[in-house]
């Protein structure tokens, strides 16, 4: 998982350092600007290296915890030498659940020419206020990176060495499982690593580097998976195969739906609503396997929706098919409704399907308190999953 830091200060307040410098003590003027600054150093070194804002703090613990949910907890953690970066990672590992230290790799630097010099970088000793590996050996030194002028063809073959490099380090775990790496530097690096990591690389051009946070925007991450090379074949017959299921589930599923619309037609016909829900359920297990079925519908939280899903299809074989249909239509909208926003914007992106979902009544029903009941607790769930522990690290404190 390659990344770039999240949201900088010096991006969110132009001129901040001597705005705030009141006799020579840090002093915020914005309500986006942290309360302290992470270290203890002069001002003027935060303008070449400048620190995360409050904004930028909560992103990365939002996906930090975002790894956590999708069991994504990195089990190493690779950063640039930039205090953004290490303050970044270092959201990301406390709220992902990490117990890996930062390996601080000078290599991940991005190729800027800055005007008035290199950055002043964090001492060893200042970076002991954040979780990094002390034992770690760079692959590159800071003084070949910053030394010397970089051309562009040389900074994409600077950072192609570094992630090939992170790629084929070898790990002692605990326990038997696919090792998840996390590398967190600039934009320019998450680009590079979707062109460069690839058979075969695409380089970044010097054009595309001058606005690369255009289109690779704070907190941006790239998924890779690293295939050998003599399972090739076996895992391209292995997708073949999950799509192909995936596409008998979407049949079956389809089927169901028009079972169902064909016995809702019929005057609510018991045996092709009873074979519309059977097919709709064969369907999704299909679609998202077993074990996912399993807990999607029987979750604590899903558990009334479950109920009223089911009952409502047993009251229909038992030949009640109206208030079957209530019931199963209101567990479904329990289960189902936190999808149906996502479902519309997804239908509003189809060229033709768009104008439809604009008329009167869909748009209407797309704002209606269903969806927006919705939504709110979804975002509440996810917020009282999400919660944000009170901590002060390194200076800064969490919203």
């Amino acid at each position: 998982m390659v990344m770039r830091h999240s949201e900088r200060l010096d991006d969110c307040c132009q001129g901040w350092i001597e705005r705030c410098n009141k006799e020579g003590q840090y002093e915020p003027f914005d309500l986006n600007m942290p309360s302290k600054l992470p270290v203890q150093r002069a001002l003027r070194d935060f303008s070449r290296d400048t620190c995360l804002t409050r904004s930028g703090v909560v992103l990365s613990q939002m996906v930090g915890r975002g790894l956590l949910m999708t069991d994504n907890t990195p089990d190493l953690i690779y950063c640039s030498p930039s205090l953004r970066c290490i303050q970044t990672a270092t959201w990301v590992r406390d709220m992902s659940g990490s117990q890996a230290l930062l390996r601080v790799e000078p290599g991940l630097f991005e190729n800027f020419q800055y005007p008035h010099g290199v950055p002043r970088f964090l001492t060893p000793l200042q970076r002991l206020q954040f979780p990094v590996d002390k034992a770690f050996r760079p692959f590159m030194s800071l003084d070949a990176v910053v030394g010397r002028h970089e051309s562009n063809d040389e900074y994409n073959k600077r950072i192609q060495t570094v992630l090939r490099t992170i790629a084929q380090q070898e790990e002692v775990l605990k326990e038997e499982k696919e090792l998840k790496v996390l590398v967190v530097a600039h934009a320019s690096t998450v680009d590079m690593a979707v062109g460069l990591l690839r058979e075969k690389p695409r380089f970044t051009s010097d054009a595309e580097l001058d606005n690369i946070a255009v289109p690779v925007p704070y907190c941006a991450m790239v998924y890779l998976k690293k295939f050998s090379e003599t399972l090739h074949s076996r895992d391209k017959m292995m997708n073949f195969e999950v799509s192909t299921t995936k596409q008998i589930g979407v049949g079956l599923t389809s089927f169901g739906f028009f079972f169902i619309f064909l016995g809702v037609l019929m005057f609510l016909d018991s045996a092709l609503l009873a074979i519309g829900n059977l097919l709709f359920i064969v369907g999704i297990t299909f679609i998202i396997g077993v074990q996912r079925t399993l807990v999607f519908f029987f979750e604590l939280r899903k558990l009334k929706g479950s109920v009223l899903f089911f009952g409502g299809i047993l009251v229909v074989l038992f030949g009640y098919p109206l208030f079957g249909m209530i019931a199963e239509c209101w567990g479904f909208i329990l289960l189902f409704g936190g999808f149906l926003p996502g479902i519309v914007n997804l239908l509003r992106s189809i060229p033709g399907i768009s104008t439809i979902t604009y008329l009167p009544g869909i748009r209407q029903f797309h704002g209606s308190c269903i969806c927006a009941r919705m939504q709110e607790k979804q975002c509440r769930r996810f917020a009282k999953g999400a919660e944000l522990v009170p901590r002060n690290f390194g200076g800064f404190e969490t919203l």
